[in-house]
């Protein structure tokens, strides 16, 4: 179950980015009729990581945007705007790619290290901070094998994709589970074994 959540999170990120990635080309080839081809790509690239931060919050990763995911997420994408920059130059002056092409081309060689860099953005701050109140949605998606419940975390509600995207219980988890309930006093909680 582990592999399918984090897949369907890789492909909503996909889709918000080949989305975005038309946003970024029709404003770079606009801007590329008054401004050279790395500015137009500059400005093209500030506009759609904004965007993007929006969508992938809400729709890719499913978490509120807070300032402690906005900041990592402007570190990550600041990177991967040089690095994109890095390979449109690469393809366009080295490689003699036609530069209306180069973009696009650019965005398909990064997108694997995009996507490990901005789930590291979007996934709850460890810190005291900023508490989002996706925490729990954003936990179980970027990391299924941890179980959230009310045992666990007492305030808070256990949310349906949370609970689907929980890991099946091992036999021996179940075993130990067991074993530990028949030790515990009767009419005490139970901690759940996960």
């Amino acid at each position: 179950m582990r592999g399918r959540g984090q897949l369907a999170v890789f492909l909503r990120f996909v889709l918000v980015n080949a989305l975005n990635t038309g946003l970024y080309w029709g404003l770079y080839l606009v801007l590329l009729l008054v401004t050279p081809y790395l500015v137009a790509n500059a400005v093209a690239l500030v506009i759609a990581v904004l965007v993007a931060y929006v969508a992938n919050a809400r729709y890719a990763f499913g978490v509120s945007a807070s300032r402690s995911s906005l900041v990592r997420y402007i570190v990550v994408n600041g990177t991967t705007t040089l690095l994109r920059m890095g390979v449109v130059w690469l393809l366009v002056e080295p490689l003699s790619l036609d530069q209306h092409l180069a973009p696009p081309a650019a965005v398909a060689i990064t997108t694997p290290i995009a996507y490990l860099m901005t789930r590291w953005a979007m996934a709850p701050s460890t810190g005291t901070g900023d508490q989002s109140s996706s925490r729990e949605t954003a936990a179980s998606r970027l990391s299924p094998a941890i179980e959230l419940s009310q045992v666990d975390q007492p305030g808070r509600r256990r949310t349906a994709s949370s609970a689907a995207l929980a890991p099946a219980r091992s036999p021996r988890r179940e075993a130990a589970s067991a074993a530990y309930s028949s030790r515990a006093p009767s009419g005490a909680k139970t901690a759940r074994v996960s």
